[in-house]
């Protein structure tokens, strides 16, 4: 029995750091046509790191990222965002962690300094609530006793 716990261990750790992290992400980028991600890549054994990001939405530059740390650690996914710019409705958000599990294979969790939510991957809804949002995005906000809350389906 130790034996085998000892050879799952290795196995998964050995998943781990020689998963190809860059080949995953240009075949998500494949799978998306519409989005267009320009980035400086790095791997390193346990994440991806992407530097001075650049997302375009239909050929439309829509945001900016400064860095992003993806660990893909298979049984506990992390995405953690630096510096993230949204273009059209002026929108800058510091720290964002997005956890996500298969586990609980239904929803993406997101932490941020200043916001918390998730997206519900089956039902294609997003739920995030906002603490103190920017003004620049209060109108399209609902108001609740927990803070202002965005609520829509993609």
């Amino acid at each position: 029995m130790k034996k085998i716990l000892i050879f799952l261990l290795g196995f998964y750790i050995g998943a781990v750091i020689f998963m190809p992290k860059k080949a995953i992400f240009y075949k998500i980028q494949e799978l998306i046509p519409q989005i267009n991600i320009e980035a400086q890549t790095k791997q390193t054994p346990i994440s991806l790191n992407l530097q001075n990001v650049k997302i375009f939405y239909a050929s439309i530059d829509s945001a900016d990222i400064k860095k992003v740390k993806i660990f893909p650690f298979i049984l506990y996914n992390q995405a953690d965002i630096y510096d993230l710019n949204v273009k059209s409705i002026n929108l800058t958000l510091k720290n964002i962690k997005i956890i996500f599990t298969p586990f609980y294979p239904i929803k993406a969790f997101i932490f941020g300094d200043n916001l918390n939510g998730f997206i519900n991957l089956k039902e294609r809804k997003i739920h995030i609530t906002f603490k103190n949002p920017p003004s620049s995005i209060r109108g399209f906000l609902k108001k609740t006793e927990k803070g202002y809350v965005l609520d829509e389906r993609y």
